[in-house]
């Protein structure tokens, strides 16, 4: 019995030494944390990066992910960021998706776009269609579906918007060409030296343009053939051989085409411009009237004198000057066509004879019968709704006449012209009140040859006009033509 005390009493410390010590000496000396960690404020953090998981590394005591095999799907890890960055359409935001190209997730469909963005099926991605989406001083153009600059903010320095070339222009010296200089008044750099003039020409520096240079005898071409106007400083021809194969000198002294003519004078002597075409062709047989020169007619193979169609006369100076030529008397409505001839045709009222009107679109005169011009009347009523029973004041018919109103002298028939219109008066009350409130009075007057009148007069002391009326330039009515 006592040998069994003395086992109970030996395995007794060593059963006390087991629970002083339940595990290991460096468990107990290290607390509650995982080995590579350390307990810091009761938290345990890393100490070293064996004790991050794979792929991760310890930053200040946290464990940070530092490759793709730690990201979420779709992810990968960037050296540039430092972080898990989206790398696949999977993670990219609805109707996103993901371009290797660019290494982010682009707007993939008509949803996401901005407004002013439509989405290009081509080029898989939002582009800009409107103003609003431009930069500032560019506007979008749907030709190219491209902002373009249409202000000065959006020009190069020294350069600004031009809206009627549609792009930047210079518009400083010191964006110009050398011997160019900016013009204000044309918006452009102009040549102002002899360098940029061409070969055979110089600066004028008064007009401000290139000239041909007279003390140079070739300046122009061969001399024979060519010279040097100095008047207007152009290089002309002295004959077809000073131009160019196909080309004529005119009787103007430039170099022309034949198949340029706009009028006879383009052409060369012996022939004359057929307006259909606009080529000069030779005077001669014809078998179409667009082959005769203006003013004739073809004929029987014939050219003649003679026209169907107001077209068909020669545009020259005619008589009298305010008219231009017109075909007369002829008829196109009967076979053979009767020939007319060309004569002038009015073009203001002045052209034509007394008390009659020109009408501008067919060149004929004629009278109105609306019109009560030079009518006699007692009242206003006599003169219709917009005329006026007139008188003379001292020159001319004693009797009344209708004078139609009017602003011009192209309101009133040939033989009258727009005169103002005074107020005869006794006293004050005899002044009717001007629309436009001028304060008139009652004053006397005395004209030449005749008694003292009073009219009603202006702040000026003068007969105030109340408004303007045909009348005839003869003084009577009828009206005669004047001398």
């Amino acid at each position: 019995m006592f040998r069994n005390l003395r086992i109970l009493s030996l395995l007794a410390p060593l059963a006390a030494l087991a629970l002083l010590h339940p595990g290991c000496g460096r468990t107990a000396l290290g607390g509650l944390c995982p080995e590579g960690y350390d307990l810091d404020s009761g938290v345990c953090e890393c100490a070293t990066d064996e004790g991050c998981p794979a792929g991760y590394v310890c930053n200040a005591g946290t464990c940070e992910c530092r490759s793709d095999s730690c990201c979420p799907a779709g992810y990968g890890y960037s050296q540039q960021s430092q972080a898990c960055v989206c790398h696949d359409t999977t993670c990219c935001p609805a109707e996103y998706v993901w371009k290797a190209a660019e290494t982010s997730c682009d707007c993939g469909s008509q949803i996401c776009c901005p407004g002013g963005y439509v989405f290009d099926q081509v080029a898989q991605g939002c582009r800009c269609a409107a103003d609003a989406c431009c930069p500032v001083g560019f506007a979008y153009d749907a030709g190219t579906k491209e902002c373009v600059c249409q202000a000065d903010s959006c020009c190069p320095v020294d350069y600004v918007w031009d809206d009627v070339r549609q792009s930047c222009v210079c518009a400083k010296d010191s964006c110009c060409p050398p011997d160019y200089a900016y013009n204000s008044s044309v918006r452009a750099c102009v040549c102002v030296g002899n360098s940029c003039c061409p070969a055979g020409f110089i600066q004028d520096s008064a007009a401000q343009r290139c000239v041909c240079d007279p003390s140079q005898p070739t300046a122009c071409g061969d001399p024979a053939h060519n010279f040097c106007d100095t008047t207007s400083g152009a290089c002309k021809c002295l004959d077809d051989l000073g131009c160019k194969a196909g080309n004529y000198c005119n009787g103007l002294g430039f170099c022309q085409s034949a198949a340029g003519c706009t009028s006879n004078i383009d052409c060369p002597a012996g022939s004359f411009c057929n307006t259909l075409t606009s080529i000069c062709i030779p005077q001669g047989p014809c078998v179409a009237d667009a082959e005769c020169p203006f003013g004739d007619i073809c004929q029987s193979g014939t050219c003649v004198s003679g026209c169907y169609i107001n077209g068909d006369c020669p545009i020259t100076p005619p008589t009298p000057p305010q008219s231009k030529p017109s075909c007369v008397g002829s008829n196109v409505g009967v076979t053979p066509p009767v020939l007319g001839s060309c004569q002038p045709y009015c073009l203001i009222n002045n052209s034509c004879p007394v008390n009659q009107f020109c009408n501008t679109s067919n060149g004929a005169c004629g009278i109105n019968p609306a019109r009560t011009d030079c009518q006699p009347c007692l009242n206003n009523p006599d003169c219709g709704s917009a005329g006026n029973c007139l008188t003379f004041i001292s020159e001319g018919q004693q009797n009344s006449f209708c004078g139609t109103t009017c602003s011009t002298d192209a309101d009133c028939p040939s033989g009258f012209d727009c005169g103002g219109v005074i107020f005869g008066c006794q006293s004050n009350s005899d002044c009717p009140p001007p629309a436009d409130g001028t304060p008139v009075q009652c004053l006397t007057f005395q004209p030449v040859n005749d008694v003292a009148q009073g009219f009603c007069s202006g702040p000026d002391g003068q007969p105030y006009v109340y408004f303007n009326a045909c009348a005839p330039l003869s003084g009577t009515c009828p009206a005669v033509p004047f001398p």
